[in-house]
């Protein structure tokens, strides 16, 4: 199907944002790289900040649908099943066939913002974290009790995520280096099942002291 412009301008600033970064990057190149007149990206997106925000919240909706939280981790759950449907939205939305990590482009885009945060990491990727803090706190409350201070159920949040999300911003370097040798859907299982037991594992030791 053919591409319309706002289309074309979308994909071209992924590259370019990817690339450059969004202070680096100007208007004049995604139209170049898009093959567009300027006028088009002032009368779709306004600004080149409007435009940005727009991939990212467009990146945001698409793993949303695809990977809800709900999905994973709801009220009725047993703490042991909504720890691991944690894990696993973190592994889906990662590495699912339509996750972060699906797309090269996307992921240069998130890594870039990650390096040289803009209003973006505010507006949106801190209000996502947000909402992951919020979950995870409740899941090792159930674990570990009330009486945990916040920086040690913290601790345990990021370890989780650190886990899932680290083989997928240096998934070519581990697939080079021998660390991943399975296919993506045999590799997805076999990370849910470690970090789950790697984590249950912590998590017992520390209700033991």
């Amino acid at each position: 199907m053919k591409k319309n412009a706002k289309q074309k301008i979308l994909e071209a600033a992924m590259d370019v944002f990817g690339e450059q970064g969004f202070r680096a990057a100007t208007v004049r190149e995604i139209c170049k790289k898009a093959g567009v007149n300027i006028a088009l990206v002032n009368y779709h997106f306004k600004s080149k900040k409007l435009l940005y925000m727009e991939l990212f919240n467009a990146i945001s909706a698409d793993i949303d649908t695809k990977y809800p939280m709900s999905r994973y981790v709801n009220p009725e759950m047993t703490k042991e099943d909504k720890l691991k449907g944690l894990i696993q939205m973190f592994v889906h939305r990662f590495f699912g066939p339509d996750g972060l990590g699906s797309s090269k482009p996307r992921l240069r885009l998130v890594n870039r913002e990650m390096l040289e945060p803009t209003e973006v990491m505010e507006l949106i990727i801190l209000q996502k974290m947000a909402d992951i803090k919020a979950v995870g706190t409740g899941i090792f409350r159930e674990y570990l009790g009330e009486d945990l201070p916040e920086e040690r159920i913290n601790l345990f949040i990021i370890s989780v995520l650190a886990q899932c999300a680290y083989p997928m911003f240096a998934s070519e370097i581990l697939k080079g280096a021998g660390l991943i040798r399975s296919g993506e859907p045999e590799f997805c299982k076999y990370l849910v099942d470690h970090v789950y037991h790697f984590t249950v594992s912590a998590l017992e030791q520390m209700r033991g002291k």
